[in-house]
This record gives structure tokens, C-alpha cells and sequence, in this order.
């Protein structure tokens, strides 16, 4: 598995690669990001970060706020930091397939969007399957 090269301040669309579905950041950001969208909107686009050394954070485009695995990786992933913190980092793992895993720097457990993404995302893998994997699509 290798690193890959995200452009700062680039905004996109995260698919989930099980269930096709686009991750969301619903209610305006104010509920934990789930994977049941068809589509694309203002709630489903987010800013990368850079942040050196594989690491990015995820800024939502609906309130501005990163993304963050609370409770060291233990709560549901929400668009609810103000600023970037040690649950708000996620290292980037290329796939060979093309697809993007997201570690999280909070428990060093993989994004999942169990259920078919119908659950709030969560750090809660311990590898990289198919609901691990996501396309990040620039928009």
C-alpha cells in the first residue's frame, strides 16, 4: 500500500465502494456522516487538508468544520471540529485497485461504512475490505 498525493484545499466527493453511495454530512453537518446518497450536493463535498507525512483532515463544505473520529475513534465520524486535533487526522492509503482508505490517527483503525453506508461511518476496522474502501472524486 502506498501514499498517495491529494492537492490541498481540493474539494470532492467521497463514494463508497460497497454500496456505490456518496458519503454525506446530513443535517447541515450536525448529524454523523453516513454513506446513503445517490447523489452529490453541498453536504456531500469536502476539502482536503494536507498535513505532511501521509496524514489529511476532511473539511466539510456544508458548516466548514473537519471531520473528526471522537472519543479516540470510538464515536461516529461527524463534520464537528472547529480545528484540526489528533481525531481529526486521517493517513491515506492508496490501494492498488484505486480506491482510498482512511485510517484514523484517533485509534489507528480504518473508516467503515458498515450496513451498506445506512450506519454512520466509524474507525472501527481492523483492515482494509470492500466497506474500507472509497473513491474520492474531485470536484
Amino acid at each position: 500500500m502506498d501514499k498517495i498525493a491529494i492537492k490541498d484545499a481540493g474539494m470532492i466527493a467521497i463514494k463508497t465502494v460497497g454500496s456505490g453511495k456518496y458519503v454525506s454530512a446530513d443535517n447541515g453537518g450536525a448529524s454523523p456522516l453516513v454513506s446513503n446518497i445517490g447523489g452529490v450536493g453541498p453536504e456531500e463535498l469536502f476539502y482536503v487538508v494536507q498535513l505532511g507525512g501521509g496524514y489529511a483532515a476532511l473539511q466539510s463544505n456544508v458548516n466548514g468544520k473537519f471531520v473528526s473520529a471522537s472519543g479516540g475513534g470510538a464515536s461516529s465520524l461527524i463534520a464537528s471540529a472547529s480545528s484540526i486535533g489528533t481525531d481529526e487526522k486521517f493517513y491515506l492509503i492508496f490501494n492498488a485497485d484505486g480506491t482510498i482508505a482512511m485510517q484514523a490517527n484517533a485509534n489507528g483503525k480504518f473508516v467503515t461504512a458498515d450496513s451498506a453506508g445506512v450506519n454512520p461511518l466509524i474507525a472501527s476496522g481492523s483492515s482494509i475490505g470492500t466497506w474500507q474502501k472509497f473513491k474520492w472524486i474531485a470536484r
